[in-house]
Order: C-alpha cells, then structure tokens, then sequence
C-alpha cells in the first residue's frame, strides 16, 4: 500500500515537473513574443514618427508653393498691367505720329501753293 502511494505520488510529482516544464515554455514562448511585439511597436512608432514629420514638411513645402504661386501670379498680373500700358501708349504715340506726317504733309502743301502763288505775283 505504501509502494503504491509512493509510485502514486512520484507518478505525480513527474506529471507536475511536466505540467511546470510546459508552462515555463509556455511563458518563455510568450516572453519571445511579447519581445517582438514590442519590438514591432517600437518600429511602427519611430515610422509613424518620421511620416509625421515628412507629412509636416509636405504641409510646409505646399504652403510655401501656394504662397510662391500666388506671388507669381501677381507678378504677372502686373508685368500684363504694364504690357497693356505700354501698348497703349505706343498706340497714342503712334496716332499722334501719323498726326504729324498729316500735319508735316498739309504744311508742305501750304508752302508749295503758297510758293506758287508767289511766283505767280
């Protein structure tokens, strides 16, 4: 009875041995994988990070671009605005050119009929 309770409680005690053996692999096996867990958060963290600060320099890159264009574009607007000023004083000088080859051609009639009727006194 005593050879049976002592093989019944060695039988037990190795059965225990086991039962700790697998839930010791059992926790070094999680260990291992909470370590890459937070090893892949670590990771994710430091990228996330650096799309932050990539997507603020987008931010400031593009606010300084809308800013450029608009610089530009007002730029423009006022190189047309001269344009336009330009050509219409071309266009006056022009006309008042034409002006006076009318006038220099009238007086050049003037004088020659005038030159005439001297000669003709």
């Amino acid at each position: 009875d005593a050879y049976a309770e002592r093989e019944s409680l060695k039988t037990q005690v190795q059965q225990y041995i086991l039962e700790v053996r697998r839930v010791e692999d059992l926790l070094s096996t999680k260990e291992g994988e909470r370590s890459d867990l937070l090893e892949q958060y670590r990771k994710l963290s430091m990228e996330a990070e650096q799309y932050q600060t990539t997507s603020h320099q987008l931010e400031s890159e593009g606010s300084n671009m809308r800013l450029e264009l608009m610089t530009k574009e007002s730029e423009l607007r006022r190189a047309g605005d001269k344009i336009e000023n330009q050509e219409r004083e071309i266009m006056e000088h022009v006309q008042a050119g034409q002006a006076y080859e009318q006038q220099v051609v009238s007086l050049t009639r003037s004088i020659t009929t005038l030159e005439e009727n001297l000669r003709q006194a």
